[in-house]
């Protein structure tokens, strides 16, 4: 176990399968502190504080299709595994809009490029909260379409947190995290 005594701070398109909850067994702190860097950093950037709003669930398959945009990396360490961040075109425009204080009506490589920026923000804050996990992070990877397919689920489990802001709409974090010592 990395860390202790950690809180949650407040409370689509996808074709995977439903899985067996009691396949992984993950200390439920170690989630909570992804679920608050991604919440800490979003309300940073944005000046809105997004919520989980829904209960939370596994899932796998070897097919993931998104509409918008899809911020992914990997981590290994005494926790191994993946995180996604995938988000409706219209959630993108409006977190990049207050990001940048300006609107924007499409997802362009100047949105992706914001995106990727806010993954590094994610890497480095949880790098940060959970320093005793010892944790290596691969590149931030930032896709963007219409329908797209990615390959980053294939063999995995993950858990899905949908999360929503109050006025811009859901979005879903996906977490893929297991205790490797």
């Amino acid at each position: 176990m990395c860390i202790k005594n950690r809180s949650f701070a407040d409370t689509k398109l996808y074709r995977l399968l439903p899985v067996n909850m009691e396949s992984k067994k993950v200390d439920v702190n170690n989630i909570n502190a992804f679920t608050n860097v991604v919440v800490n950093t979003l309300e940073t950037t944005c000046s809105a504080k997004p919520f989980r709003c829904r209960d939370f669930s596994k899932v796998s398959g070897d097919e993931f299709t998104y509409n918008g945009v899809l911020c992914h990396f990997d981590f290994t360490g005494l926790l191994g595994g993946s995180m996604m961040l995938s988000l409706t075109p219209e959630v993108a425009m409006k977190i990049y809009g207050a990001m940048m204080m300006e609107e924007v009506d499409e997802i362009d490589e100047d949105v992706a490029d914001g995106f990727a920026e806010i993954g590094n923000m994610i890497v480095g804050n949880v790098k940060a909260d959970l320093a005793e996990c010892k944790l290596d992070f691969g590149s931030v990877s930032v896709s963007h379409g219409q329908g797209e397919a990615t390959e980053y689920v294939t063999g995995k489990e993950w858990l899905h947190i949908p999360m929503a802001f109050t006025d811009w709409g859901e979005f879903s974090l996906f977490l893929n995290v297991t205790e490797t010592a």
